[in-house]
């Protein structure tokens, strides 16, 4: 009885290590492996050159900034991933064409007035923040177009199969960027570097992340897409569409960034240092589930349209059960030596976020077992299901937030994420049961395989 379901599981991994998947998997995951690196090691040198208090203000910015790319972005990379791979699946081009211009034109408009209320609250409301934090958020202004255009042009070269392409401008030619920007610095400056240069400095990264991000756009858009002008827009549908998305992109965001904003409006500026190291270090343990998730959401769009839904169950439940295992080694490492990982990269100070590592580190292992349940959802236009359980895991996590907080600082903090990680895994993997069919979590392999 079980021979032939081994034989079922053997074939299925068979076909996955020859597919273009993996293949795209494989050189995606080297991108990303190495813009981590980058990543890791620009945090590492502002941890070591801000200490606690200036990573503390820089971060808090970066949050505040986050927060108000919300209204520019407005779910749009996730729609513009689905709606390229659905247009590039039938070949309709004047969608395509129409599709780009109309998100960019939506991201312009949108950053233009978010900035302007920005410095318009600053001007009205001097005493809302201290000089030097407002200093710093007043820098990283630009950033609101410059992440969210990005983000825009890396979900189109995601939806036209580019996912390579799509990863490197971000995930590797920022943080390059950045590295060389700070140690030019720290060269002509010493070690005399300020949560406002830090900022600085990450703008004209963006910048340069962009402009090369753009280069590899042109280069990698149809051929069709450049020699017919025309454009088709289903702004109706889209609108209609992005608000669920947008809601699903806001709660994302919330939950990303309350945590860092509560602590420091309860606690102080050097525990959202602990927190923000601690959250950097138990995101290495999602990058598996990331590379996965940037290489099959797109062909979970294409396959729903075109009714393969036997191939798409099988690349979600092969998915999860490749990001769940590239997080253990890491997860385990984190669960036993937290505290001298900490000491060893980041410092003595930052050592007190040990607990609060561990418990992250815990959600991202719930998370990546659950596998890409979101992509699932949203790349088969079911996005309204993702938005509730979002919503309802963000009220969980501010309220616990503020519940434990004042008592517990990041170690509340991260109990709050973990709770609020396991709800929406939880909520999105039984929708995909019950409106697919499909088991997005490693559970999905471990049962076709007793089936």
């Amino acid at each position: 009885m079980t021979a032939p379901a081994r034989r079922t599981l053997f074939q299925d991994l068979t076909q996955v290590l020859k597919s273009g998947l993996f293949k795209t998997g494989l050189g995606a995951g080297a991108v990303r492996i190495a813009g981590l690196a980058l990543m890791l090691a620009v945090s590492v040198v502002l941890a070591r050159v801000l200490g606690a208090n200036g990573l503390g203000q820089y971060a808090l910015a970066i949050s505040v900034i986050n927060l108000l790319g919300l209204p520019a972005l407005m779910g749009l990379p996730s729609l513009v991933t689905r709606e390229t791979a659905r247009a590039l699946a039938v070949q309709d081009w004047p969608m395509m064409r129409g599709l780009w211009f109309w998100a960019t034109g939506r991201i312009l408009a949108l950053s233009c007035v978010v900035i302007a209320l920005c410095l318009l609250v600053l001007l009205l409301l001097p005493a809302l923040i201290e000089d030097n934090a407002r200093q710093v958020l007043l820098w990283g202004l630009p950033l609101v177009p410059l992440l969210a255009l990005s983000a825009a042009r890396s979900a189109a070269l995601s939806g036209l199969g580019r996912v390579v392409w799509a990863q490197m401008p971000d995930n590797l030619f920022r943080p390059f960027v950045m590295i060389v920007l700070l140690s030019g610095a720290f060269i002509l400056g010493g070690s005399d570097i300020s949560a406002q240069l830090a900022m600085r400095l990450q703008v004209g990264a963006a910048a340069a992340a962009f402009a090369i991000g753009l280069v590899l756009f042109l280069k990698a858009r149809p051929t069709e897409v450049t020699e017919n002008t025309t454009r088709t827009q289903q702004t109706r549908d889209w609108n209609a569409a992005i608000w669920s998305i947008a809601l699903i992109a806001s709660a994302q965001s919330l939950m990303a960034n309350a945590d860092l904003l509560m602590l420091g409006w309860w606690r102080s500026a050097p525990e959202v240092g602990y927190y923000k190291v601690a959250s950097t270090g138990a995101s290495l343990c999602a990058i598996g589930m990331g590379i996965v998730a940037s290489v099959i959401n797109p062909r979970f769009a294409a396959l729903h349209k075109t009714a393969e839904t036997g191939k798409l169950a099988r690349i979600a439940s092969w998915g999860a059960a490749a990001g769940f295992a590239m997080a253990l080694p890491m997860a385990l490492v984190f669960f036993l030596w937290a505290g001298p990982v900490l000491r060893l990269v980041y410092g003595e100070p930052f050592v007190p976020g040990a607990t609060a590592l561990i418990i992250l580190t815990a959600a991202q292992v719930v998370s990546t077992f659950f596998g890409s349940c979101i992509g699932l959802l949203n790349m088969t236009g079911h996005e309204k299901h993702t938005m509730r359980a979002f919503v309802l895991a963000t009220v969980v996590n501010i309220g616990l937030n503020a519940a434990l907080i004042p008592q517990f600082g990041a170690s509340g903090a991260a109990w709050a994420t973990f709770c609020a990680v396991v709800l929406w895994n939880v909520m999105l993997w039984l929708a995909g049961l019950k409106l697919l069919r499909i088991d997005s979590s490693v559970l999905g392999l471990v049962r076709k395989g007793t089936a």
